[in-house]
Parts: structure tokens; sequence; C-alpha cells
């Protein structure tokens, strides 16, 4: 049992949730003609704890605005986020947006309590769990970074997921999972800014 919900707690933080890569030409060549850049590696701390690091990387045809606009519009997020059903903003408070996110994973209903940051105007969004509240996952950090494209009209965004995987889930099971899981959700985000933010997820997903 405690092997399922290490596996699902970090299918949950994957999939919502590396130093910031650079963008080489060959990188770019990919990320304009569509595709989603994944890199993924793992870090052991003293005690033996995995400690995983995961970035994706998206051209989206929008301008800087467009798509700061999304990545801070937290409340409508269960519209393209998938398995996120319920985002409530909790409090405002010098600069930080206290949230409860609320997701239906296989079997469970799960709530966790991040902490966003506006660290950098138009450019970078920090967050992180807030350790004060009961969390149904362990905890993660990460950050969103808008980035001009090279020579062309548009942002390379950046999602990086900093994830304390513990030690029940194996390297290779939770690489698989980050694999599917983020890229889906940085895709669906394309979506809904490329479309004026109009865009939906399908039902039940």
């Amino acid at each position: 049992m405690k092997t399922k919900l290490a596996i699902v707690s970090t299918l949950i933080i994957l999939t919502l949730s590396l130093a910031m890569a650079v963008v080489t030409k060959d990188d770019w060549e990919k990320l304009k003609a569509g595709e989603v850049l994944f890199e993924g590696k793992f870090l052991e701390t003293e005690n033996k704890v995995q400690k995983g690091e995961f970035t994706v990387r998206i051209f989206i045809k929008a301008d800087r605005k467009a798509v700061w606009k999304v990545v801070r519009d937290y409340e409508n997020m269960p519209e393209y986020t998938p398995r996120l059903y319920n985002v409530t903003i909790l409090k405002k408070e010098d600069g930080t947006v206290y949230l409860r996110y609320q997701l239906k994973v296989m079997w469970l209903d799960i709530t966790y309590y991040p902490l966003t940051h506006e660290t950098e105007l138009y450019r970078r969004v920090d967050w992180e769990t807030d350790l004060t509240k009961r969390n149904d996952i362990g905890g993660t950090t990460g950050y969103w970074l808008l980035e001009d494209a090279p020579g062309e009209s548009g942002i390379i965004l950046h999602y990086v997921s900093y994830v304390d995987i513990g030690y029940l889930v194996p390297k290779l099971l939770a690489k698989t999972v980050a694999k599917r899981s983020l890229p889906e959700v940085i895709i669906n985000m394309r979506k809904r800014i490329e479309s004026g933010g109009t865009w939906v997820k399908p039902r039940g997903t």
C-alpha cells in the first residue's frame, strides 16, 4: 500500500509540478517544429532519499503578457490541466498567493497547498508546497520561466520541478511518469494560450 501511495504521490507532483537548460540550435529547431523537450535526472541525499529534477520546454506562439496571464490564472487551471478539478485562492499576501489544489488521480481524491511567488514580473513564477498545511503529497518546489524565442515572435516556456521521490518509487518509474505527464500539462497550456484562453480539456480528463 505504501508503494502504491508513493507512486500516486509522484504522479501528482510531476503532473502539476534541473537547472534551466540552455536552448541550443538543435533544441530550437525541435521547439519551433512543435516538439516538447523533456529532461530528468536524480540526486541522492545523505540519508539515501531520492530527489528528482525535471524540466519541460515548449514554444508558444503568443506574446509574453498572454503567456503570463495564463500561468497566473490559477482558478481557471482546472479547465485545461489534466486530473485537476478545483483550485481555490486562499489569500494573497506580500506577493505570495496561497492556493489549494484538488485532484482526482486513479481512485484517490488528493488535496495539497502550493505557494506561488511572482519572482520577476512577466518572466518568472516560483512555487513550493506549503508545509504548514496537511498535504496529501510530499514536498516539491519549482518554477515557470518565460524566455523570448530566438529571432522569432513567441515565448519558450520552461516548467521546472524539484521533487522529493522518497525511498519507495524506482527511478525508472518516476522518470516514465514524469515523461508522460509533464508534457501533457504543458501541451494543454499551449492550447489554452494560443486559443486566446478559450480551449478547455475534454470532459473527464
